[in-house]
C-alpha cells in the first residue's frame, strides 16, 4: 500500500486541496451570510435612526414655531398678567335698547373682548320664568319700558391693563 500512496501522491495531493478549496468556500459562504445578515440589520437602525432624526426635526420646529408665538404674544401684551377678567353672569328683562347697549358693549377690541358662554333671549317671560303676553304692556313695565324681551347672558370680559 505504501507504494500505491507514493504512486499516486498527485491524486492524493489534488484530493486534500480540493477537501481545503471546499472548507474555504464553506467558511466563506458562511462569513458572507453572516455579514448579509449583519449589513441588513444595520440597515433596518439606520432607517429607524433616520425616521427618529426626521421627527425630532419636526418636533423641533414645532418648539420653534411655538416659542416664536409666545414671543411675539408677550411683545403685543397678551400675557395673562396684562389682562383682567370680569365673570358676566345677568339675568334680566330689558327693553331692546337697553339690549342694544349691551350688544354694542360685547363687540371686541384691542382693548377688551367678550367671551359668551351662554346667550339666550326670550320673549313673553319674565324673570320668574312665568309666561306673559308679550303684546300687552301693563302697569309698572308700559311706564319703565322693561320686559320687552328676558336675557340670560353668561361669559367674560377680558380688558387690557395698562
Amino acid at each position: 500500500m505504501g507504494g500505491f500512496i507514493k504512486k499516486h501522491w498527485y491524486m492524493w495531493m489534488l484530493a486534500a486541496g480540493s477537501l481545503a478549496a471546499f472548507h474555504l468556500y464553506l467558511v466563506q459562504h458562511q462569513q458572507r451570510l453572516l455579514t448579509e445578515n449583519h449589513l441588513e440589520a444595520l440597515s433596518v437602525r439606520q432607517r429607524f435612526l433616520s425616521r427618529q432624526v426626521a421627527e425630532r426635526v419636526r418636533q423641533n420646529q414645532i418648539i420653534a414655531n411655538v416659542n416664536q408665538f409666545v414671543e411675539r404674544a408677550q411683545r403685543l401684551g397678551l400675557t395673562r398678567d396684562r389682562w383682567s377678567v370680569y365673570e358676566v353672569d345677568l339675568n334680566e328683562a330689558l327693553t331692546f335698547g337697553q339690549l342694544a347697549q349691551i350688544l354694542d358693549v360685547c363687540i371686541n377690541t384691542p382693548a377688551y373682548y367678550f367671551t359668551p358662554i351662554n346667550m339666550r333671549l326670550r320673549v313673553g317671560e319674565n324673570t320668574d320664568g312665568q309666561a306673559t303676553d308679550p303684546t300687552v304692556a301693563t302697569g309698572k313695565n308700559a311706564q319703565a319700558g322693561e320686559g320687552d324681551v328676558l336675557l340670560s347672558l353668561t361669559g367674560a370680559f377680558y380688558a387690557r391693563q395698562q
